[in-house]
């Protein structure tokens, strides 16, 4: 699967997915680290990538705007990362989720997703 991770997620997380096989990049890798979130939502679009944020109030606006307009859209997974530790803990713990998910969902369709164990109780 291939992934654009937001800013919030360490780029260890992508490179340690990229080892189980994914293509998967942070904003970090290419350049729009600080940039808008429009700016990095059209990256995800214009590449074909999933984006993984923690930042559900301004992707889910995103994706309602271009869902109802028919407009090109992408999925979107939102984690909460707190959930996850810190450190090469979180790194570890991501891949694990994201690797799983991927592989129950090979085609996932546009629009939020929260995989198992992702969000706050």
């Amino acid at each position: 699967m291939n992934w654009l991770f937001d800013e919030m997620f360490a780029p260890e997380c992508a490179s340690r997915l990229c080892e189980l096989g994914h293509d998967a990049l942070s904003v970090h890798d290419i350049g729009l680290a600080g940039h808008g979130d429009e700016e990095v939502f059209s990256a995800a679009i214009s590449s074909g990538r999933v984006l993984l944020t923690e930042n559900f109030g301004d992707f889910s606006v995103l994706l309602d705007q271009h869902l109802s307009r028919q407009e090109p859209c992408v999925p979107v997974v939102f984690l909460h990362r707190s959930r996850f530790g810190r450190g090469g803990s979180m790194a570890n713990k991501v891949t694990v989720l994201l690797d799983d998910w991927a592989r129950d969902k090979p085609e996932p369709y546009l629009g939020p997703h929260w995989p198992k164990g992702a969000a706050e109780d």
